[in-house]
C-alpha cells in the first residue's frame, strides 16, 4: 500500500507498506539510480547473485543496469522508502561526486549498508518536497536530492557485513556475462570456457542470479538501450550498441520487457529533437506492419524465452533445467518497480516510459 509518492519525468519515489510474504524475488533491471531504505520488516535482497538480509535502518544503493529484487520473508509489516532518479536531476558539476558511492558499491559488490538511520530525515525532507507548489517543486526536489546524496557520500558508509559468498563458479559466470553482455554469447561457449555442462551451468546461474542466462542478458541489454535512448541516441543506434543484432529482435524484446515501443521512450528534459523522435516512430511503425504481415507464432523454449529473442540476443540453446516463464512477463514501461509497488498504480509520466 502506497502512503505517499512523487512522480516526475525523472524521479519516482514511494513510501509504501505491505503485509504479504512473497515466495520469490521480484527481479528486475533498470537504467535509473535507486536508493532503497528499509523502515520495518524482514526481507531478503538479491543483487547480481549476492544475497543480503538488511535490517531496519539499513539502505541499499543500486546503480543502473544491475539485476536485483526483494523477497518478503515474514508476515510482519514491510515498510520501505524506494527512490529512483535519473542523473540529469543533479547539477553537472557535482554529478560525478554524488554518484560515486553507487559505482563504488557496484565495484565492490557491497550494495547494502547498515545503521544509517541518520539518512531518514533527508529522505523525509525529499518526500515532503513533492507536496510543494509547482513553481518551487522542481528546484526543491533537486536541492533535497543532492543533500541526501551528499550525506550518503559524507558518511562513506561501511558495508553491512560481507554478504554470503556466492559459489565461485556462479560469481565468475555472472562477472563474465556482465563483461561481455553486448557481445555474442552462447551456452556452448560458456560451457567450454568454464569446463562444465550446459545443464550444470544453467542450474548454477539460475540459483545465484534468480533467472536464466538468456533472460538476464535480454533484460540487461534492454536496460542499456533505455539509457542510451534517454541520452538522446536513436533507437537503431541504441539497439546496435546494446548488443542486438537487428532492429526487429530489439523491437520485440523492448516491447516485451517494457510494454511499449522504443519510440515511446521519452528522455528527461526533451533531449531528443523532433526529427530523431519521428525517425524512431517511423522505424517502429514499419516493424509493427512487418509483424502484422508475418503473423508468425513465436515458438517458445521450455523456459518461456522466445527462440528468436534468445538467438538474437546471442544466448542460444537454453533449454536444459529451465522451466519458468520469467522472460514472458511484462514489466511496466517505467523505472522497474517491484510487483507489490506496481499493483494498482496510475500510468507513469511519459518521461519515465521505456
Amino acid at each position: 500500500m502506497e502512503i505517499r509518492s512523487i512522480r516526475t519525468d525523472a524521479m519516482l519515489y514511494h513510501h509504501s507498506v505491505d503485509v504479504r510474504r512473497t515466495a520469490s524475488y521480484d527481479l528486475h533491471c533498470h537504467h535509473y539510480y535507486e536508493v532503497f531504505y528499509l523502515i520495518a520488516g524482514r526481507v531478503g535482497y538479491l543483487v547480481e547473485g549476492r544475497r543480503f538480509a538488511p535490517e531496519p535502518g539499513s539502505f541499499l544503493l543500486i546503480p543502473p543496469n544491475v539485476f536485483h529484487g526483494v523477497r518478503v520473508e515474514s508476515d510482519d509489516a514491510y515498510e520501505r522508502l524506494a527512490l529512483h532518479f535519473a542523473p540529469e536531476l543533479l547539477h553537472p558539476e557535482s554529478r560525478s561526486a554524488l554518484l560515486a558511492p553507487f559505482h563504488a558499491a557496484s565495484g565492490s559488490k557491497a550494495f547494502c549498508f547498515a545503521d544509517a538511520r541518520e539518512l531518514r530525515p533527508f529522505l523525509d525532507q525529499l518526500l515532503d518536497a513533492g507536496g510543494m507548489d509547482e513553481t518551487l517543486r522542481g528546484l526543491s526536489l533537486r536541492i533535497r536530492l543532492e543533500a541526501l546524496l551528499s550525506q550518503i557520500a559524507r558518511m562513506a558508509p561501511a558495508p553491512a557485513g560481507a554478504p554470503a559468498a556466492a559459489p565461485g563458479l556462479a560469481e565468475r559466470l555472472i562477472d563474465h556475462v556482465n563483461a561481455h553482455v553486448t557481445e555474442p554469447l552462447s551456452l556452448d561457449e560458456l560451457s567450454a570456457s568454464f569446463y562444465v555442462s550446459k545443464h550444470h551451468l544453467n542450474k548454477v546461474f539460475r540459483k545465484a542470479a534468480g533467472t536464466t542466462v538468456g533472460n538476464y542478458v535480454l533484460r540487461k541489454r534492454v536496460a542499456l538501450a533505455q539509457r542510451l535512448l534517454r541520452d538522446g541516441r536513436s533507437a537503431a543506434s541504441a539497439a546496435a550498441d546494446a548488443g542486438f543484432r537487428d532492429y526487429s529482435s530489439f523491437y520485440r524484446a523492448f516491447k516485451n520487457v517494457c510494454g511499449c515501443a522504443p519510440s515511446a521512450c521519452v528522455p528527461p528534459f526533451g533531449r531528443r529533437g523532433l526529427s530523431g523522435a519521428a525517425l524512431d516512430q517511423a522505424a517502429d511503425q514499419q516493424q509493427e506492419r512487418k509483424d502484422e504481415r508475418d503473423e508468425q507464432d513465436v515458438r517458445r523454449e521450455d523456459d518461456g524465452i522466445p527462440v528468436q529473442h534468445v538467438r538474437n540476443v546471442g544466448v542460444e540453446n537454453e533449454r536444459e533445467g529451465d522451466h519458468q516463464h520469467a522472460a514472458g512477463e511484462r514489466q511496466r514501461p517505467v523505472i522497474a518497480e517491484p510487483q507489490h509497488l506496481r499493483e494498482a498504480r496510475d500510468p507513469a509520466p511519459a518521461g519515465l516510459r521505456a
